[in-house]
């Protein structure tokens, strides 16, 4: 029983906590499967970025907490996510991009 109940503690504070999250040119868009909502980018203070092994973890912080809290994060695919970042070299350079 307390094997079982530590495994729930342990998914609810990692797994259940990350986002799926969506960009465009004019918003960020996040969700959790029952909630949706779009951020615009000026609302973002800063994109943290951490590479473990082959994946990509992105912590995205607002500047005023949102309906998800003031951070957000998930796990990114490293195609889709520098390639968005490649077409849109500007909308990278406003942003406070912080690397690890």
């Amino acid at each position: 029983m307390i094997f079982f109940l530590s495994g729930v503690l342990m998914l609810g504070l990692t797994f259940m906590r990350l986002k799926r999250v969506e960009m465009d040119d004019h918003f960020v868009y996040v969700t959790n499967y029952f909630k949706h909502y779009r951020y615009p980018y000026h609302n973002i203070e800063n994109l943290h970025e951490i590479s473990f092994f082959f994946f990509k973890i992105v912590t995205i912080s607002l500047k005023e907490p949102g309906s998800f809290g003031e951070k957000m994060t998930f796990v990114a695919s490293n195609r889709l996510y520098l390639g968005f970042w490649k077409n849109r070299r500007e909308l990278y350079d406003t942003l406070r991009m912080e690397h690890e």
